[in-house]
């Protein structure tokens, strides 16, 4: 089972990814923003991140999304017993994906430290195999 770290400001969107990922197994924190999601990640052991590109808050763009949190997951390395945020895996997410820009915002996310891109939608089924790989977990037997 993986610790992982939802940063999305969407509830519904974050609570559909959290539950596939729960019934894969999984333990799931839901942040709405980047400073939230960093607070988890620097007092618990984390396995992975899983962070949307844009954030929305009170239904406008904030600076504290996913390439603000990539930056500083990237920079930190605190001395710790597990997994520095330098060296957790990260899953960077947009919508929107037949567009230019949000292609672009996801090769971005990529030369910022984001180990995999998704777009959304994506099916359950793909975040899970991905999951997989940068866990090295399957979950539940």
């Amino acid at each position: 089972m993986a610790e992982i770290v939802i940063m999305e400001d969407d509830a519904h969107f974050a609570g559909l990814v959290g539950q596939s990922l729960t019934e894969a197994g999984h333990s799931v924190a839901i942040a709405p923003t980047g400073e939230a999601a960093l607070e988890i990640v620097m007092t618990r052991r984390i396995d992975l991140v899983i962070v949307d590109i844009l954030i929305r808050v009170d239904g406008v763009l904030s600076p504290d999304g996913g390439l603000l949190l990539l930056t500083r997951l990237r920079q930190q390395s605190p001395s710790r017993p597990f997994r520095t945020p330098r060296d957790i895996p990260a899953i960077a997410m947009a919508g929107a994906v037949n567009t230019h820009w949000t292609k672009d915002l996801l090769k971005t996310a990529q030369s910022f430290g984001a180990t995999e891109t998704l777009g959304k939608p994506f099916p359950p089924s793909h975040l899970l195999a991905i999951v997989a790989r940068l866990t090295g977990n399957c979950g539940p037997v």
